[in-house]
């Protein structure tokens, strides 16, 4: 297991290598997996907007997917309002994660304070899936998901 640096530098590194349509392509198979995970009626999915410039997994075709379901945006900035209210779901994107249900994000730690704030809600992490790891190094504050997701396949981690 290597550092969070490392492990986070080597998943940038692959994310370089992505070509827009590599992203929309991967990016279409996590989406209809998220979408198969949650009932058309679900309530409130607070989900990210992507920063397409890091060639994070863009899930803009979700809504669409998901039509009777309310969506909230986030925007992880230190001057952006935070998000209020009861969400069913939230999905957040991950630099890398592990089969656990542990994330790396971008070492700012927002989700993890955010989704302590929401313990009800279903937590999914997006991830590609060559940015999976076995195992993560882990500390107390980090929130484990309830599931991650790539353009593979559904991770669902043991509970313990």
């Amino acid at each position: 297991m290597g550092s969070k640096s490392f492990i986070r530098k080597s998943s940038f590194i692959y994310r370089s290598t992505l070509t827009h349509d590599i992203i929309q392509y991967k990016s279409a198979l996590v989406v209809s997996k998220i979408a198969s995970l949650i009932s058309p009626q679900s309530g409130t999915i607070l989900s990210y907007l992507p920063l397409l410039a890091r060639s994070e997994i863009d899930l803009h075709q979700l809504e669409r997917l998901l039509p009777a379901s309310t969506f909230s945006y986030v925007e992880p900035k230190s001057n952006a309002p935070e998000p209020t209210g009861s969400f069913t779901h939230i999905i957040v994107p991950c630099v890398t994660a592990d089969i656990q249900g542990y994330r790396l994000g971008y070492g700012q730690g927002w989700y993890d304070k955010f989704l302590l704030q929401h313990p009800d809600a279903i937590t999914i992490g997006v991830c590609y899936e060559q940015c999976i790891v076995q195992k993560l190094p882990n500390e107390p504050h980090d929130v484990r998901l309830n599931y991650v997701i790539s353009e593979e396949r559904i991770i669902r981690p043991s509970v313990e």
